[in-house]
């Protein structure tokens, strides 16, 4: 059969993304008055393997995870779990980029209208 199941890298990304859904719905029910964005970066806290520099504080949670904040439905969980997965495999890239980048796009869209990136030359 080749590689075990878990190093099958389609597989890693199915459950690196239902780990971040799962993680997101346990922290939404336990701080139901929280917004969107609080539980994605409180999801992003609590991913295995995060740990922050005695300097850097709580907002890094919150600025990695701005992006998809703005994102409706199920769109911000799954681009955060596909976030991860980059993070974590980034010799994966090519697997996740296109899908994360499609998923990111309104975000990406919306901080264009607004003149908060700038596409044109300078």
């Amino acid at each position: 059969m080749g590689l075990l199941k878990f190093w099958d890298m389609d597989n890693v990304l199915e459950c690196t993304v239902e780990s971040a859904l799962k993680n997101f719905h346990i922290t939404k029910n336990a701080t139901p008055e929280r917004d969107c964005h609080y539980w994605l970066a409180a999801t992003f806290a609590g991913r295995r393997g995060y740990r922050p520099g005695h300097d850097v504080g709580p907002i890094v949670p919150f600025t990695r995870t701005s992006m998809f904040s703005v994102l409706s439905g199920d769109s911000a969980r799954v681009a955060l779990g596909y976030f991860f997965f980059l993070n974590e495999i980034p010799g994966e890239a090519l697997r996740v980029g296109k899908p994360l980048m499609q998923l990111v796009n309104p975000a990406v869209q919306l901080c264009l209208g607004a003149n908060l990136l700038h596409s044109g030359s300078a």
